[in-house]
C-alpha cells in the first residue's frame, strides 16, 4: 500500500509542469534515478524543458528505460527498450533504439542510432575523481545490500535525486553494479565496473537490458 501511495504522490507530481512544455514519457514508480533522471537530462542534452505525457494518444516522446512495451503510433523514441522480446503492436516513429536486441524484435533496419541515451552523461558532466570502490544496488534489493556491504565500500542509494547518485559513482575508481544504470554511468565517465546480476524475480532485474548495454557499448562506442 505505502509503495502505491508514493507512485501515485510521484505520478501526479511529475504531471504539475506547464502544458507549453514538450511532452516525455518516462517510467514514473518508486524513486529510482534511471527513471527519475528522464527530464533533466533530456533538458540538458537538448536545452527544451519536458512535462511528463499523461496522454500517449497525442504525439510525445519517449525517454530511456525499458519502457518500449508503452509506446504508441504518436510516439517518438529517444532511446528506449524493451524489458522483454515481445513485438510491439503499434510502430512509433524511431529515433534511437537501446540495443540491437530491441532492435531485432521491432524489425527496424537502417542505421538507427544506438545506445541508452545515459551514455551522453559524460558530455554533461565531470566526475571528481576519488579511490573509493562502489556498489549501486538494484532498488529492490538495498535492504539486503545494507546489512551484507563490508566496510570500505561506498552504498550508493538509487532512489536519491539522479545527479547525487552520478556524483557518487564518479567519485569512485571502481563500480560493482546491479543497476543497468549504474553501470552505463560508469561507462561513460570511464570507471572500472563490474555487473552483478540482481535475482531473477526482480522486475528489470534480468540480464537482457545489461547484454543489450554491452553489446551496444562493443559496437557502438561513440568517439569522444
Amino acid at each position: 500500500m505505502k509503495h502505491k501511495l508514493v507512485k501515485l504522490r510521484r505520478y501526479w507530481s511529475a504531471r504539475l509542469r506547464p502544458d507549453t512544455l514538450p511532452p516525455l514519457f518516462w517510467h514514473v514508480g518508486v524513486p529510482n534515478f534511471g527513471d527519475d533522471i528522464n527530464p533533466a537530462l533530456f533538458q540538458q542534452l537538448t536545452g527544451a524543458q519536458f512535462r511528463f505525457a499523461a496522454t500517449r494518444d497525442a504525439p510525445h516522446f519517449v525517454g530511456m528505460g525499458s519502457i518500449l512495451s508503452s509506446a504508441t503510433e504518436a510516439s517518438t523514441v529517444l532511446g528506449a527498450g524493451l524489458l522483454t522480446p515481445r513485438p510491439l503492436a503499434a510502430r512509433p516513429h524511431v529515433v534511437a533504439l537501446r540495443g540491437k536486441l530491441t532492435q531485432a524484435v521491432l524489425g527496424v533496419e537502417g542505421t538507427v542510432p544506438l545506445g541508452d541515451p545515459m551514455v551522453l552523461v559524460d558530455r554533461i558532466f565531470t566526475p571528481e575523481r576519488g579511490d573509493a570502490t562502489g556498489f549501486v544496488p538494484h532498488v529492490g534489493s538495498l535492504a539486503l545490500a545494507r546489512r551484507i556491504v563490508p566496510q570500505g565500500v561506498r552504498l550508493i542509494d538509487v532512489r536519491q535525486d539522479p545527479w547525487t547518485v552520478i556524483r557518487e559513482i564518479g567519485r569512485c575508481r571502481r563500480v560493482l553494479s546491479q543497476s543497468l544504470h549504474g553501470l552505463i554511468v560508469a561507462d561513460a565517465l570511464g570507471i572500472e565496473n563490474l555487473w552483478l546480476a540482481p535475482s531473477g524475480d526482480m522486475r528489470g532485474g534480468g540480464s537482457s537490458s545489461t547484454t543489450t548495454f554491452r553489446r551496444s557499448m562493443r559496437q557502438n562506442r561513440p568517439t569522444r
